[in-house]
């Protein structure tokens, strides 16, 4: 949360600097103006992934499934995010999943595979939410006047599209490991039925 608010509020301030020195006008309060709009246009900006969050999180499950391809990550993807050293700075980009009740921030039962797939699942909604987001975030630009498209509605939808890039990566790069575990969890949970049985049988 503080990385974000910290690239929010830098964005907010740079932005506001630039079109302070400057300016389309020279009325009086131009200043207040410009700091006005700015937060108006973050406050719209949240308002549209929200609604984007909301619509494609009660989508099926089954379109999210494991299996399916759209969301593989391939080696050279993997091992680009290894580049980036994702594993040293993943844990600071925000996580929100936990307002839809399924916080993915920490996998807390590694040996349930129905566990495991529902967090696969959750993953991939959150991937096709952050992707979506990324470029809507331009609808922004629709409102109202070309001052407005230029010189803040695109402030806006830049950082929104990187605040959104951040989180789209790390649940990338953390889903083939989740397979993984899931795979295991599996083999795991299948040898103790097939234990439970033979010792029920013995009993018998």
């Amino acid at each position: 949360m503080i990385l974000y608010l910290t690239i929010i509020f830098i964005a907010v301030i740079i932005n506001c600097c630039f079109n302070i020195i400057f300016p389309v006008a020279s009325y009086g309060g131009y200043a207040i103006w410009i700091f006005a709009v700015m937060i108006l246009a973050v406050i719209i900006e949240i308002g549209i992934d929200a609604v984007i969050a909301t619509v494609i999180h009660a989508l099926p499950n089954k379109w999210f499934d494991i299996g399916n391809r759209f969301y593989e990550v391939g080696k050279k993807e993997r091992v680009f995010y290894d580049r980036l050293k994702i594993k040293t700075w993943k844990d600071k980009v925000l996580e929100l999943g936990s307002l839809n009740g399924f916080s993915k921030s920490k996998v807390k039962d590694p040996n349930d595979p129905n566990y495991i797939k529902m967090f696969i699942i959750e993953c991939n909604k959150g991937v096709l939410i952050h992707l979506v987001i990324m470029f809507a975030g331009f609808l922004i630009l629709l409102f109202p006047t070309p001052k407005y498209f230029l010189r803040i509605g695109l402030t806006v939808a830049v950082v929104n599209l990187f605040l959104n890039l951040l989180p789209t990566m790390v649940l990338r790069y953390n889903t083939p490991k989740l397979k993984i575990a899931y795979q295991r969890a599996v083999k795991n949970n299948e040898r103790e039925i097939k234990i439970s049985r033979e010792n029920k049988n013995e009993s018998n």
